[in-house]
């Protein structure tokens, strides 16, 4: 791999320039031709955990619990995350989580 350096126009370390092409490992498994200049790369791909990765968040993995009724139904472990339902039969319920006492009046 190629040797990157410094770009001399900026002051963070981060923004660095590659002077050719390199291979980078990808998710599957293999390798991607590619290139780094300033922090995007080349082939296409920005780099990115802000904006852009908010649009593939498809997916819902939790749903209404039948017993509570909170959004805390976890579909594929089949377990409430609020009251332990599908766990357990007993509520879940810790005493380090404490709700406030309100008296009567």
């Amino acid at each position: 791999m190629p040797r990157c350096r410094v770009n001399s126009s900026r002051k963070t370390p981060r923004h660095y320039t590659l002077s050719e092409p390199f291979l980078r490992p990808i998710a599957n498994g293999g390798f991607k031709y590619g290139r780094l200049v300033g922090g995007l790369s080349v082939t296409g791909e920005v780099m990115s955990k802000g904006t852009p990765s908010m649009g593939k968040r498809q997916k819902s993995t939790h749903i209404r619990c039948r017993r509570c009724g909170n959004h805390s139904y976890h579909k594929t472990k089949s377990v409430c995350a609020s009251c332990g339902y599908g766990a357990t039969a007993k509520r879940r319920g810790y005493s380090w989580a404490k709700r406030t006492h309100r008296p009567k009046q």
